[in-house]
């Protein structure tokens, strides 16, 4: 992986500072997106040297930073951000001091950065390097942040598991709750064992080299109009996009998703329920008891049913995260601080 940042400065440094404290956030969920504004910014700044900070900022960071702070906005009267091209994107994370080789090699925290869409013009970029940098640093917060939400489910789920074993009585909320997550994860009835087996955690080395290779580093067409990274198929063309080479006997198409956020959870449910990665979720489980890392490469191992490559598609997925370095990301954690955005509008998806 390569870097694009010069050293930070200790001017950029303080704009980064005022940036969390006055950017609104965006959640991109299965729910409904909403804005949840952040306090007024209480970082003063020197006046010496401010106008040279303001024009190295980004548009997009400055119009924010303009931008009132309003509370329990929703996108369609929140602060319209404009769609966000490649060029928005690197000075954004540039402003934010947001690297992978530091991700990977100094513990850098990952900044809460939820992009609804793969960057525009990202098919325009010749430098294959830059292209797969800009792709990666996108699509790596949107998994920590499903990662994220999984292990908070599973913490639940044991403690709920303990409280049972205890001879403790279940509150009508954890009952409730309890029942309606094994629904979700395709079980019949609640199981605390299936569930967690279930209910776990991607790599993010293995689920950036198969958005990398499913979606062409985010350059298909299947990407761009339907937030499809991962070629899920579908049956419902309404909810899809057809493939051109389907021939005319195919009754499929790639399922599109309202947000890139949405796809990686899709993606997650996707390996942790369907029968035909019963295996991955199996050595997954195995790895967890020896107490070892879940490792990207040896899960993909048993990735064969995924594609009708079989063996040939984990060798890619392994080429890709050795080629990438993907396994130092896996060790990756969302930043505490809250500074999340992303576009709120979506390209027409036909």
């Amino acid at each position: 992986m390569t870097s694009e940042r010069p050293p930070l400065t200790r001017s950029q440094t303080a704009s980064i500072a005022f940036l969390a404290t006055c950017v609104s956030v965006l959640f991109g969920a299965a729910v409904p997106d909403l804005l949840i504004p952040m306090p007024p910014a209480k970082v003063q700044m020197a006046e010496q040297g401010q106008s040279a900070l303001e024009n190295s900022r980004s548009p997009l960071v400055r119009m924010l930073e303009a931008s009132p702070v309003r509370s329990s906005l929703s996108p369609a009267v929140g602060t319209q951000i404009p769609p966000i091209d490649v060029q928005q994107v690197k000075m954004l994370y540039r402003d934010l001091g947001y690297d992978l080789d530091t991700v990977a090699t100094a513990n850098q925290e990952v900044p809460r950065v939820f992009l609804t869409s793969v960057p525009d013009g990202l098919t325009a970029i010749n430098d294959t390097e830059l292209r797969k940098v800009v792709f990666l640093r996108t699509i790596l917060p949107l998994i920590l942040k499903v990662n994220e939400d999984i292990l908070a489910d599973r913490e639940r789920v044991k403690a709920i598991a303990a409280r049972q074993a205890q001879g403790g009585r279940l509150h009508s909320t954890d009952s409730e709750w309890l029942e309606s997550i094994s629904t979700a994860y395709g079980l019949s009835e609640p199981d605390s064992t299936l569930l967690l087996r279930r209910m776990d955690v991607i790599p993010p080395s293995l689920a950036l080299a198969q958005s990398a290779e499913e979606s062409g580093w985010g350059t298909s067409r299947f990407a761009r109009q339907g937030n499809a990274l991962f070629g899920q198929w579908t049956w419902d063309h309404s909810q899809g996009i057809r493939p051109k080479s389907a021939g005319p006997s195919a009754t499929h198409a790639i399922r599109r998703f309202p947000s890139l956020l949405a796809a990686v959870r899709a993606y997650a449910r996707n390996l942790n329920t369907h029968r035909a990665y019963a295996a991955f979720r199996l050595k997954r489980e195995e790895l967890r008891d020896r107490g070892q890392a879940l490792s990207g490469a040896v899960l993909a191992q048993t990735l064969t049913r995924y594609s009708q490559r079989g063996n040939a598609y984990v060798r890619s997925l392994q080429t890709i995260m050795n080629a990438n370095d993907l396994a130092a990301l896996d060790k990756a954690r969302l930043s505490r601080a809250p500074v999340e955005m992303a576009s709120l509008e979506t390209r027409p998806q036909n």
